[in-house]
């Protein structure tokens, strides 16, 4: 039996984490040993019954985990501290708990995994969750002089060129992965694997819902920030109640409730029309069928041609059609395949109405429901995520 080491800066115990590592890695333990190093929060940890539910799912999968502090200083000292004892405790399970295969998600689980590869030289799968130094440039963070910026791309040429095989999310980002002449490794293998979902989780109600126009819920999940376009969702919320007077919006969303409320009033939105709710993973199907439409609006850039927007595979899951833009993956093929949503080609006030229209029609469609979960099992079953995993790694 192959022993595995799965490193994530991103946190198990947060919603993406459950989705995006531990759903795969429970299915995967009983044909391999293994070991989880996660960096989390200090709100995830005293959230002492998320805390104990994920102890107690990787206790029942026969999965061991070290749990690491992720600070959430972003300076030099912070970030290198981190680095430094995960290259030790890295070093040592590699050694101690003999590790054929390090499982790193993102870049800076690669790096803290180079050091073990170099010295005891275990197979690398680069899962690379996106452009990382290209994400940060896009989103204004970075520039392209900064030394951050000219680091981190040194980093990817080492991790494309260590690494033996690789993961991207998308059909989109490959011709640019394969011209990336620099990786010394012509013949690595490259996967797409998108963002899956539990889709038994996320799954048709007994009875789908079909909107009515005094009923109509349009809806969002998980947080805004850098990429999700929050004013242009709204606006779009804006043009859905120009149709339809009595609309309500339902937002699912952790941690920006106060700044959803300020851009609403700016958007001169009713907030007696705006629900915002925080929730539990388990809770979010529930409140997801709640909605007839939902969006996925993203700042369309050449990183976000390697991002796998995870909400979209939960709406789609659900049966409810989305509102997607151009640019972003593989969004426009999925919402294309059985028509399952509308893709915005740019964001001005003529798309926005004819987008508010579009999704309008399409959410009335008996059959919609039925057309979005069948997208969903096209394109996010996590079943064949497991796969392609289970493959990779009988294969390194």
């Amino acid at each position: 039996m192959k022993n595995i080491l799965y490193i994530t800066y991103d946190g198990i115990c947060e919603p993406l984490g459950i989705s995006q590592s531990l759903s795969y890695l429970e299915k995967l333990s009983p044909e391999f040993n293994i070991h989880i190093i996660s960096y989390e929060k200090k709100k995830e940890i005293n959230n002492s019954k998320n805390f104990k539910l994920i102890k107690k799912r990787l206790a029942k999968a026969g999965i061991t985990c070290s749990f690491l502090k992720y600070h959430i200083n972003s300076n030099y000292f912070a970030k290198i501290y981190d680095i430094f004892i995960g290259i030790l405790i890295t070093l040592f399970l590699t050694r101690k708990l003999k590790i054929n295969i390090i499982h790193v998600r993102s870049y800076l689980p690669g790096l803290i995994a180079l050091p073990s590869k170099l010295i005891f030289n275990p197979k690398i799968l680069f899962d690379i969750r996106g452009f990382w130094a290209d994400e940060r440039l896009d989103g204004g963070i970075w520039s392209k002089n900064s030394l951050n910026y000219f680091l981190v791309k040194i980093l990817e040429i080492i991790l494309f060129s260590k690494s033996d095989h690789i993961v991207t999310l998308t059909e989109a980002s490959l011709p640019f992965i394969k011209k990336f002449k620099s990786w010394g490794k012509a013949n690595t293998p490259v996967s797409v694997i998108p963002t899956c979902v539990n889709l038994n989780l996320f799954n048709l109600s007994k009875k789908p819902k079909v909107n009515k126009d005094n009923n109509f819920t349009f809806g969002y999940l998980g947080s805004f920030g850098t990429w999700y376009l929050l004013d242009e969702t709204l606006q779009l919320f804006k043009e859905i109640s120009k149709l339809i007077p009595d609309a309500k919006m339902l937002i699912i969303n952790r941690n920006e409730h106060k700044e959803i409320r300020i851009a609403a009033k700016k958007a001169k939105i009713d907030q007696e029309k705006i629900s915002i709710y925080k929730l539990d993973y388990k809770d979010v199907p529930t409140y997801l069928r709640k909605m007839d439409a939902s969006s996925t609006l993203i700042k369309p850039c050449f990183s976000k041609l390697s991002s796998s927007p995870t909400k979209l595979g939960e709406y789609l899951g659900c049966g409810i059609p989305c509102v997607g833009n151009s640019g972003v993956g593989d969004v426009e093929k999925i919402l294309n395949f059985k028509n399952s949503g509308f893709v915005l080609k740019k964001f001005d006030n003529k798309s926005l109405v004819e987008a508010a229209k579009k999704i309008i029609v399409i959410s009335k469609n008996k059959n919609i429901p039925y057309r979005c979960r069948d997208t969903a099992i096209e394109f996010f079953s996590l079943k064949d995520g497991i796969e392609k995993y289970r493959l990779i790694y009988n294969t390194l």
